[in-house]
């Protein structure tokens, strides 16, 4: 059995990266969206309404009516997904901020893990990660980000994927990533 070892170091960075892609969060943020969609679809049900009310039978009057109410409801609309958006970037980077500042003692971590074992020894107390359908793996341009474990308790951690460009770390990272995913159950997915 190959045994396989990389130390690698956290950043700041990384630490948003892992809480911008926490499947709770992604939720919050559609399903934001969604409820401000539906809500301006309501009002601009109300907003016609008056619109023909107001025109009396006048149907360029109504058009015109009609118009300036989806104007005003697209650009209500797209001020609440703007908010979400930039209020949901913020909390992130406070939230990875607080990770990476109160909870990461160490700047560099080592992983090891044993072809076949059902985990993955992580940090210098050797924590185990469990490989399982419970797992899911987010490859980004820069992280391997791990999530484990129910939506409102995750167990997470990241790699980061170019070390200084180290090819020996390069090559480690990409054979463990691919023993990692040829385990039943482990969902992987790949991410901007």
């Amino acid at each position: 059995m190959k045994e396989i070892s990389i130390n690698y170091f956290n950043t700041k960075k990384g630490c948003i990266q892992l809480m911008k892609h926490l499947p709770y969060n992604r939720f919050i943020f559609y399903f934001g969206c969604a409820l401000f969609l539906m809500i301006g679809i309501f009002e601009f049900q109300k907003s016609a309404e008056v619109a023909r009310r107001v025109a009396d039978g006048n149907a360029s009057e109504e058009l015109i009516l009609l118009v300036i109410s989806v104007l005003i409801e697209g650009v209500r609309f797209l001020l609440s997904v703007a908010v979400i958006y930039f209020l949901g970037r913020l909390i992130n980077r406070i939230k990875g901020n607080h990770l990476y500042n109160k909870h990461i003692s160490s700047s560099t971590y080592p992983i090891h893990y044993r072809e076949g074992d059902p985990f993955i020894s992580i940090g210098e107390k050797r924590r185990r990660f469990p490989l399982d359908d419970k797992l899911t793996i987010v490859a980004t341009q820069d992280y391997y980000l791990f999530y484990s474990g129910k939506p409102w308790k995750l167990d997470t951690f990241l790699i980061n994927r170019d070390q200084e460009s180290d090819p020996v770390y390069r090559s480690k990272l990409d054979k463990l990533i691919q023993l990692v995913i040829e385990q039943e159950g482990v969902n992987f997915k790949k991410r901007k």
